[in-house]
């Protein structure tokens, strides 16, 4: 009899503990911070190496104010079927950390909040990129090819027809220094703008020196960094990156003329088989 008692409880201390979890991780989501037109879930491009090791996938959930949501999980899904799951830290990044690494080659993953609840089933895509670590890599400021933030803003012919030389034989990585809010459309653009496919990496700003560091670990063989902002100029120079300041796309001051180089001179000091002076 005390047997079956103590099974009984056991259950029921079960069915009571996955229906609290179920509510952290869903129902206290949906109470706190309403629907999901109140919500926007960024799924961010990730780098690595090929490795049997692992590979992390990366996501911002923030309310209608831009403010982070903090305290509960998100779920991510990889090309390959492999399902995980990662709480948001206190920065309000949530970091899955895949076990076992992944191909070279470009490897779209989603995450999602939940697929129980239609109120709050986001869900957002972003990829995984895996090179050698000896590929030529091309650091890019995205805001020097396309206007972030500016609405229907085509991208810079200029910069376009440079980019096109620069990336010859090389990867480009766009670098998207600005709130998560203008990360995927920034994203966006430069996938409809015919440019050369690489991973579009959000900088969130004040990060840049904490973000160039390590990416120039995970894929050092940088040969250069087309910058149009002075956070991003000081960061990779301190990675150590030969560094080029241009005039952001769709800007005509702000920075004196005899500071920036022109994108034939990019071309010129940064072209492939090109020295630098």
């Amino acid at each position: 009899m005390l047997r079956h008692l103590a099974l009984v409880f056991i259950v029921v201390m079960a069915a009571g503990m996955l229906a609290a979890v179920g509510w952290l991780l869903v129902g206290g989501l949906a109470e706190r911070v309403g629907p999901a037109a109140d919500l926007r879930l960024t799924a961010l491009d990730v780098l690595a190496a090929p490795s049997p090791d692992r590979v992390r996938g990366l996501a911002v959930l923030e309310d209608a104010r831009g403010r982070r949501v903090r305290s509960l999980a998100l779920f991510f899904r990889f090309d390959d079927g492999y399902v995980g799951s990662a709480w948001v830290n206190p920065e309000g990044l949530a970091v899955c950390v895949r076990q076992g690494g992944q191909t070279a080659g470009r490897h779209a993953y989603e995450v999602f909040v939940s697929e129980l609840l239609p109120q709050v089933g986001l869900c957002a895509r972003a990829s995984a990129w895996v090179e050698p670590t000896q590929t030529p890599v091309l650091w890019m400021d995205a805001a020097a090819v396309v206007p972030i933030g500016a609405e229907e803003a085509p991208a810079s012919a200029e910069a376009r027809r440079a980019l096109q030389t620069l990336a010859s034989g090389r990867r480009v990585v766009y670098l998207v220094a600005a709130e998560a809010a203008d990360y995927a459309a920034a994203r966006e653009r430069i996938g409809e703008a015919d440019l050369p496919e690489g991973p579009v990496l959000w900088v969130e700003p004040g990060t840049e020196e904490n973000t160039l560091w390590p990416l120039g670990r995970t894929w050092p063989n940088v040969v250069g960094a087309v910058l149009a902002g002075e956070r991003l100029v000081q960061a990779a120079k301190r990675a150590r990156a030969e560094t080029f300041l241009v005039r952001p796309a769709g800007e005509t001051g702000s920075v004196p003329a005899a500071r920036l180089s022109s994108w034939n001179e990019v071309v010129r000091r940064l072209g492939p088989g090109a020295a630098a002076d």
